[in-house]
């Protein structure tokens, strides 16, 4: 089982992976002013710009779909996630590890990407398995 938690006690706001100055699609500005959704976007980023260059071209074919879908949300928060929205503690998951990190530091295994398939409502989702990908803060 896989738990993604943020802590309340963060020194400053999560800051998405984009210029929150320059938001101008409604998916955007959502983004900026919800700090669990701009860690979320800035860890994908993180990983994404630390997937090694045998695993790119497949993690930037991910990035795509996820950014038509998030764009497609327009304003609608609980659009961002809906798959983790509409799943209930106890429904039964799938869960998937694919993707591993490349050159980490002996013991630091923060990184993985794990696809989870809710088996119930059969919504999908990939998420890491950490804010910060291994090596990293």
């Amino acid at each position: 089982m896989v738990v993604l938690t943020t802590s309340a006690a963060h020194a400053q706001q999560a800051e998405p992976s984009f210029d929150c100055r320059r938001a101008k699609a409604p998916d955007e500005r959502v983004i900026c002013n919800d700090s669990r959704l701009a860690e979320l976007d800035q860890a994908v980023a993180i990983a994404y710009s630390q997937t090694g260059s045998d695993s790119k071209q497949e993690a930037h074919k991910v990035v795509r779909e996820s950014l038509a879908a998030r764009h497609s949300c327009g304003g609608d928060r609980i659009c961002y996630i809906p798959a983790i929205a509409d799943s209930h503690i106890g429904d039964e998951v799938l869960l998937c590890l694919v993707s591993l990190p490349m050159d980490c530091p002996p013991g630091d295994y923060r990184g993985k990407f794990y696809s989870a398939t809710n088996l119930k409502t059969k919504g999908f989702w990939l998420l890491p398995d950490a804010q910060h990908m291994c090596g990293g803060a």
